[in-house]
Parts: structure tokens; C-alpha cells; sequence
């Protein structure tokens, strides 16, 4: 589909930037009723309540590079640099050819289980230490589990049941270790096999509590990103930008995560960006990968936030960022794009409850951000209910009531 989970990839962090930003997406509620909602809740009209009418433009937060008005500037004949120009105005260009750790997000409490193939090794972290590991008839699976928090355990499958590994330095490997192979490497996880170039190591500190993390090059790792963020039949030209987009972003985390300490750099999830490993990839997006090989966009030489939604409905979303700018973008509005308009009806009986108003009476738009249609996106908004009244902010809605953006209008009926 065209691309609903895009609309939420590489936004977890930024949302969260925004809302403090914007005072945070928690309801604030008064001591008691709305004098207005007790007013309202005597009418007849009003008793059972009342729904809302909801029209929007664009799906996502509409910062930074809008997916559909990228596609529309590659069909309009611009190049993959003029499109990041004008979706990340006044950034430079820089290189990042780093490796990343991508936190995979399936548990694998029983073990990090992969596929017996040749040229299979086992490599100690700490240390660099590498055995490879030989192929043995009946053996079709082989394991690393922790065994103890600071101890992990080779193992491997042979007639239905789990052995110790033949070797005894490496069976029992000190702190982390990860399998890598001649090619990708198959990890079982919920019954099935799935390929991931580069390593496969343990994330954790105790049996039962153990992750699995990713670690490969980066482009390596926009093989199997980009396809899961952008159709891969776009135009070539919308597909390297959002390679770059997606490296920048991958770059400027995996900065924040070695200075904080962390073990991993991004997950595999539309809280970081959606990754989904070798079985993923495309002709198409690896072709824009490797033509865009290495290429971010930074300012004063750090890499940005190269934040992107699948449509910002005419109005990028602008912030105290210098490159996310309030700007007007004609290209999103083209009638390829599905997101350009939207409506939706929202049962009154849902917003109280997710509220706890009683019943709803009245929606009150107190402030939008001045830009665009109908003044903008709305920031802050007041939900009078027959019980309480609370001001929420324009995300706070959006995400509770699973709306495509802020950018909207509300009529209540």
C-alpha cells in the first residue's frame, strides 16, 4: 500500500521532540465541569451527546521530506538533489559509511537460532575472536543463548534435541558473541527464517531476557529499508531521496546511541525506520542506495534530522529547527497522491471515553500553528464533555484517534 506505515517511520523520536515542543501530549484537565459544557449539556439536542466531522490534508507530522510530493517533483523531472533542497532547506552534503547495530524486535527469549550454512562462524564481541563453525551431518540449526549474565552458550540441534557445541572454547563464550556467515544469515524467529546480511549477536543480560541485534553496513542496511518506506515503482529520482533521507536519519541516531552509551544504534520498527532485512529488498531501491552510496545532508557538517512523512498535504511543518521551515509545496497536492484530502467520522462516545468527558458536548480549536489552509495545523484544542472539559495538543489527537494529521478541521454534529 502506498505507504501508510511511511507516514509513521523515523517519527517516534521527532514526535516526542514536537510534543515537548508544543507542551507535551498529555490531557490537561480543570478541577471540574466547563461552565460552558453544563450549559450545552441541558440542551435536548446535546443529551446523548454529540460526533465528530473531521477533514484533513496529508498524513504524518508534515516535517521535513513529504514521500508523495517527492514523487511528484521526480515525475515533474527534478533531480534527487533538488528535491532534498527544498525539503531540507540549507543543508549541506556529507559522508557516512558507517556500521549500525539495528535492534531486532521479535523476542528471542529461547535464543538467537540460525540456519546451518557454510562458512557459518561464531565471533566473540569483546574481543574479535572468530571459529568457524564446521558442518556436521544431521545438524541443521545452530544457537547462542545466554546462560548467564555475563556468559553466552553455543549450542546446536541434532535429532530434535539441543547439544553443547563439539568445541569447548567456543561453547561457552564470556559476554556477547554473534554467527556470521559467507551470506546472509538466517534467524528463526515465531516459526520462520529470516535472512539478514552482516551479523546476528545477543542483546540482553539474562536467560529468558535476551534481544537480537543487527550489525551490517549502512547501505547494507538501507537495502532493506528503503523498499519498506517508499513504493518501490516510484521514479528513480523520489527513491535516491529517500535513500539519503533515510541514511541521514540512520547516521544522526546511530551518533546519539554511541554517545549515550547504548547497544544498538535504531530498531526495525516505525518507532525508528521499518526494516525488514534481506528478504526485502528490490532491484529498484538497491539501485538507489548504491547511487546515492554514502550521501547525507548535514548542518555545519553534523547530519540532520532528515524526518519524512508520506504527505504533508500542501504545507510543510515547521519547527525551531533552522531546515524545517513553514513552506507551501504545490508538488504534494497532485492527484496521485491519496493522502492530498481525507475525511473522517469520529463517534462522540469514543473521544469521551479516551478522555473520560462524560459525554462529549463540544470541541473548542483554540490554536493552530498559522499556516496554510483553515490557519494551519491545530496545536491545541479543548474537549468540552458533560463531566470535565481538558485541552489536548493537535498530535495528543491525532494519535488517539488514529487520524492521518493535524492538519484538519473539525465540525461537530
Amino acid at each position: 500500500m502506498p505507504y501508510a506505515h511511511a507516514t509513521r517511520a523515523a517519527t517516534a523520536t521527532a514526535v516526542a521532540l514536537l510534543l515537548t515542543a508544543t507542551g507535551g501530549a498529555t490531557a490537561s484537565a480543570d478541577s471540574g465541569p466547563d461552565p460552558a459544557a453544563a450549559a450545552s449539556s441541558a440542551s435536548p439536542h446535546r443529551a446523548a451527546g454529540v460526533d465528530l466531522r473531521i477533514s484533513g490534508r496529508g498524513f504524518g507530522h508534515g516535517r521535513g521530506m513529504s514521500q508523495y510530493g517527492a514523487q511528484s517533483r521526480a515525475l515533474a523531472g527534478q533531480g534527487a538533489d533538488r528535491i532534498l533542497d527544498f525539503y531540507y532547506p540549507g543543508t549541506g552534503v556529507g559522508s557516512a559509511r558507517s556500521q549500525l547495530r539495528i535492534l531486532l524486535t521479535t523476542p528471542y527469549a529461547r535464543g538467537l537460532v540460525v540456519r546451518a550454512q557454510p562458512r557459518l562462524a561464531v565471533r566473540r564481541v569483546a574481543t574479535g575472536a572468530r571459529w568457524r563453525l564446521p558442518q556436521l551431518a544431521g545438524v541443521h540449526r545452530w544457537r547462542l543463548r545466554w546462560t548467564s549474565a555475563s556468559t553466552t552458550t553455543l549450542e546446536l540441534l541434532r535429532g530434535g534435541d539441543w547439544q553443547p557445541a563439539p568445541r569447548r572454547r567456543w561453547r561457552s563464550i564470556q559476554g556477547g558473541a554473534e554467527l556470521v556467515g559467507g551470506g546472509p544469515v538466517e534467524l528463526f524467529g515465531a516459526g520462520t527464517a529470516t535472512g539478514y546480511r552482516g551479523a546476528l549477536r545477543t542483546y540482553g543480560g539474562s536467560p529468558g531476557d535476551m534481544a537480537v541485534v543487527n550489525r551490517l553496513r549502512m547501505d547494507e542496511y538501507l537495502f532493506g529499508v528503503v523498499p519498506r518506506e517508499s513504493p518501490t515503482s516510484w521514479e528513480p529520482a523520489a527513491l535516491r531521496a529517500q535513500a539519503v533521507a533515510a541514511r541521514t536519519y540512520a547516521q544522526y541516531h546511530r551518533q546519539r546511541s554511541r554517545a549515550a552509551g547504548i547497544g544498538y544504534d535504531l530498531c526495525d520498527t516505525t518507532s525508528c525506520q521499518v526494516y525488514g532485512g534481506r528478504g526485502d529488498e528490490v532491484a529498484t531501491t538497491n539501485r538507489a542506495v548504491r547511487a546515492t552510496s554514502g550521501t547525507i545532508r548535514t548542518w555545519h557538517g553534523d547530519p540532520i534530522i532528515a524526518e519524512f512523512s508520506s504527505s504533508n498535504g500542501g504545507q510543510t511543518a515547521g519547527t525551531a529547527i533552522p531546515y524545517q521551515r513553514f513552506k507551501r509545496d504545490r508538488f504534494d497536492r497532485y492527484d496521485g497522491n491519496p493522502n492530498r484530502s481525507w475525511t473522517s467520522s469520529v463517534p462522540g462516545g469514543r473521544v469521551a471515553n479516551a478522555w473520560g468527558l462524560g459525554r462529549l458536548v463540544d470541541v473548542r480549536q483554540v490554536r493552530r500553528d498559522g499556516h496554510g489552509a483553515w490557519g494551519g495545523r491545530v496545536t491545541s484544542l479543548r474537549l468540552v464533555g458533560s463531566e470535565r472539559a481538558v485541552s489536548v495538543s493537535g498530535d495528543d489527537l491525532r494519535i488517539t484517534l488514529g487520524l492521518r494529521s493535524t492538519y484538519l478541521r473539525i465540525r461537530v454534529v
